[in-house]
C-alpha cells in the first residue's frame, strides 16, 4: 500500500542523496503525501488506491524541486 510506496521513494532518492538522510526522508515523506494529495483530488479519497498515489510522483517532484529552487 502506501507504506510501499514511501519506501520505493525513500530507496530511490537515497541512491541520489546518500550524504543527506535527513532530506532524503523528509523529501520522501512530502512526496509520498503531496501524490496522495493529487490522487484523492483525482480520485476521492475514498476511491482511490495506493498505485493512484505512486502516479503523481512525478508531479510531487517537480512541485517540490521548484520549491527547493527558491530557497
Amino acid at each position: 500500500g502506501s507504506g510501499d510506496v514511501l519506501t520505493g521513494i525513500i530507496v530511490g532518492l537515497l541512491g541520489q542523496y546518500q550524504n543527506d538522510v535527513t532530506f532524503t526522508v523528509a523529501s520522501a515523506a512530502f512526496i509520498n503525501g503531496y501524490s496522495g494529495e493529487l490522487a484523492s483530488l483525482e480520485y476521492g479519497e475514498i476511491g482511490m488506491t495506493s498505485s493512484d498515489t505512486a502516479k503523481n510522483i512525478s508531479k510531487a517532484i517537480k512541485i517540490l524541486s521548484e520549491w527547493v529552487m527558491l530557497l
